[in-house]
């Protein structure tokens, strides 16, 4: 497992994906290999964990609200890793077809699933690059999905590592007369964050920058509308001030909106 994968897993601590099969897959992981980057990570800001649950509560939360009329039974996870976040949504979604998708080891991750889970676990992992929409679109044909039916994709954690015109290439190729579902988590620009907390999204980044040697991409929610065109509507956007209050009822540590860095947009396509 990357370092990467393994640092947001230990900051998830599984306090959104809590059903029974998730919580024996999360237990079956070694997440040794991220242990190096917790700890620097978590020396910038020692809460840094609230960030990535309140993140993952909110796309569970909008997953299973996009979902529970029936009328999608396609959910496409790109950037999946190790997360457990199929395997939870399908404790809640009965007659889903759930895909996993990452660039590699999800050969690794079938594996586990099926020690953790047993041979039918609902579940198909695919090893594709979100940065070539054609490749990864056929691998999905080759597994069962069908493109002209209505799929949920969510992009957590991923659009950073993107470029704009990589993201918009990848998520128009999934275009389907406004019947697919769309949530989309993105770094807001430098000019949306208070200058009191900015500190910190940019340390814990850097940190990962310095390590992997990657560029970061950042958008705000107009920006996301005029990338994706005509044929997107974004019908929500969610700040870690709306992702707090949520999961706990109250805001602790993102009492304004400009105290959060990161959103969540759920777009039609």
């Amino acid at each position: 497992m990357s370092d990467t994968s393994a640092l947001v897993l230990l900051w998830a601590q599984g306090a959104a994906h809590t059903s029974k099969n998730a919580r024996m897959y999360l237990e079956s992981l070694n997440l040794d290999s991220g242990a190096e980057l917790f700890k620097k990570c978590n020396a910038v800001w020692n809460h840094y964990d609230e960030v990535i649950k309140n993140r993952k509560k909110c796309i569970l939360d909008m997953s299973r609200h996009v979902l529970k009329d029936g009328k999608i039974k396609q959910m496409i996870i790109l950037g999946a890793g190790f997360d457990a976040l199929s395997i939870e949504i399908l404790h809640h979604i009965n007659e889903l077809c759930v895909y996993d998708i990452d660039v590699a080891n999800m050969h690794l991750k079938e594996r586990l699933l099926k020690n953790t889970l047993g041979q039918e676990s609902g579940i198909q992992c695919i090893d594709a690059d979100v940065k070539n929409p054609d490749k990864l679109l056929y691998a999905l044909e080759k597994c069962g999905w069908n493109c002209k039916k209505p799929s949920l994709l969510v992009m957590e954690g991923i659009s950073y590592y993107l470029t704009k015109s990589e993201l918009s290439k990848m998520i128009n190729g999934f275009s389907n007369d406004k019947n697919n579902r769309i949530l989309l988590e993105y770094l807001l620009p430098h000019e949306c964050i208070s200058k009191e907390i900015s500190h910190i999204p940019e340390k814990i980044f850097s940190i990962i920058k310095d390590k992997h040697h990657t560029t970061l991409t950042r958008y705000d929610e107009s920006e996301i509308g005029r990338l994706l065109g005509p044929g997107c509507h974004i019908t929500k956007t969610l700040g870690l001030k709306d992702m707090e209050m949520a999961r706990l009822g109250q805001n602790t540590y993102f009492k304004k909106k400009l105290h959060g860095w990161i959103q969540i947009s759920q777009i039609t396509i």
